[in-house]
């Protein structure tokens, strides 16, 4: 479901951004590189990409970076619950 703060591929331009509000069947999408005022776009042609990571970690596409914070994230959890 998208909704505030949802990351969103927009159609046409293949840029991903993020939904600052939704009103009716319209969301204001902000893009990262964009200047000025957010435009609004239709939520049907909206794709959401927030559960991308999650989509990653389940096919075992993790990186460096991520493999970090989950091997912190273990270490915390495997003393706490020693």
């Amino acid at each position: 479901m998208i909704g505030k703060g949802s990351r969103v591929l927009i159609p046409g331009s293949e840029s991903v951004g993020t939904v600052l509000e939704v009103k009716n069947d319209f969301a204001r999408v902000s893009v990262d590189a964009q200047q000025g005022e957010a435009p609004w776009h239709p939520i049907d042609g909206l794709t959401d990409v927030s559960d991308r990571l999650v989509s990653r970690l389940v096919e075992g596409d993790v990186d460096r970076p991520l493999r970090f914070i989950l091997s912190v994230d273990a270490n915390r959890l495997m003393t706490k619950y020693k």
